[in-house]
């Protein structure tokens, strides 16, 4: 494979998966924070979205993950790491601290002017994923449970099957790379289930299991839980103030125009595929 486009923003835990699993096998990529014209037409704002070596664009991390060389994961695996995002619409009780920290999220292009398009255009994604955690919030993700660690005792299981430092064996598989961008959903804007990783006494396996993933993603260049757990790592580089400006400039005309936008966010919303 010589060329992946990728669509998506490091927030989401799928497309960290994505993410992490071309940089695994070093396939060189072009990622894009606004969403393609096929793929806003086709799916809405839903993402990860990837054209592999110019072919059609596709979505589903697990099976954008098989397309670049890893064994998809089983359906008890994925009902297993769906349940993992537990505690993420934590991250818009709070509407300010959300939108300051999707406005640092970085868009790579090297052309200025792509970039402040892209950031603008971002304005009204951060809108669409704040109304839809907070008042359209997808099945499974409505409740909270008793106790956030709950939700990793699976894998913490799992690790105690493998006998390695990976779930994968001596090296990831499918299920590190996407357990592991839900990691990073959670550290991203620090919810509950970050404390829960931290401190529960029942999670030790999977505390290590987040340390042999720095060591092996070491040089990776969006990693939030850097900050949270051992090796540290650096946070991803944020936006410059111009990008900043921009997304700030999008999510205003948004809001300005919510009785325009908010109708056209739950029509996106119901177009999302079920997974």
């Amino acid at each position: 494979m010589k060329q992946v486009e990728l669509y998506g923003q490091d927030h989401s835990p799928w497309v960290q998966g994505v993410l992490l699993g071309l940089y695994e096998k070093k396939i060189p990529y072009e990622l894009t924070t606004a969403p393609p014209l096929p793929v806003l037409l086709k799916w809405g704002v839903v993402m990860p979205a990837a054209r592999l070596d110019g072919g059609p664009w596709r979505i589903e991390s697990a099976h954008l993950l098989q397309a670049i060389g890893f064994d998809q994961p089983t359906r008890e695996e994925m009902a297993a790491i769906r349940k993992a995002w537990l505690g993420v619409t934590w991250r818009v009780r709070h509407s300010g601290r959300f939108f300051s920290a999707a406005s640092r999220i970085r868009d790579p292009h090297p052309s200025a002017i792509r970039r402040l398009v892209h950031q603008f255009v971002r304005g009204f994604v951060a809108f669409y994923f704040f109304l839809r955690l907070r008042f359209f919030t997808p099945p499974g993700l409505q409740r909270d449970p008793n106790d956030f660690a709950d939700q990793f005792l699976y894998w913490e299981h799992r690790l105690v099957d493998a006998g390695s430092a990976f779930l994968g064996g001596s090296q990831p598989n499918a299920c590190d790379l996407l357990l592991f961008g839900m990691v990073q959903c959670h550290c991203s804007i620090p919810t509950p289930p970050v404390l829960a990783l931290q401190n529960d006494p029942r999670l030790g396996l999977t505390r290590k299991w987040i340390s042999a993933m720095h060591g092996r993603f070491a040089e990776y260049p969006l990693c939030y839980s850097g900050a949270f757990f051992e090796p540290h790592l650096p946070a991803p580089q944020p936006a410059v103030p111009l990008d900043r400006a921009a997304f700030w400039a999008g999510l205003g005309l948004t809001i300005l125009l919510s009785p325009v936008t908010v109708p056209i966010v739950r029509l996106l919303a119901s177009r999302v595929p079920q997974r």
